[in-house]
């Protein structure tokens, strides 16, 4: 296991345990409603960044970067951050102080997503069943 791969790890389990702490409703299973409803209300890039933390359960800066190919994840989230509430949903980035291969001080994002209100995720994905039924 590289350096890289074991900093990912320890923060992503450092991400789970600051998860369990928060006060937010567990995430729905990433079915296909979900997947038309985020495919319909975001960006492309916000898109993949919400459906791999979906079905990650959180991750790094780093991997969200390289399996997104969203260059600034702060910009992607905010920029649909209106969107996202919309949905009862929130993107949560926490600095996690971390030393690097060369011992040295690093500041590392960790992601995760939450659902604030499950009510309106429910009424958004009822809402999208019924556009789709109408057509």
């Amino acid at each position: 296991m590289t350096i890289t791969e074991k900093m990912d790890k320890a923060l992503a389990e450092q991400a789970l345990v600051l998860k369990d702490k928060s006060d937010s409703i567990e995430l729905p299973v990433f079915n296909a409603e979900i997947d038309e409803l985020l495919n319909r209300k975001l960006s492309r890039r916000c898109y993949r960044i919400i459906k791999h933390l979906m079905t990650s359960n959180g991750c790094t800066t780093q991997e969200l970067n390289r399996v997104c190919s969203a260059a600034n994840i702060s910009d992607v989230t905010s920029g649909n951050r209106t969107r996202l509430l919309s949905i009862g949903m929130k993107v949560t980035c926490m600095m996690i102080k971390q030393k690097n291969q060369f011992n040295e001080p690093v500041n590392v994002g960790s992601w995760w997503l939450e659902v604030i209100d499950r009510e309106h995720l429910i009424k958004a994905i009822n809402e999208r069943k019924e556009e789709i039924s109408k057509k």
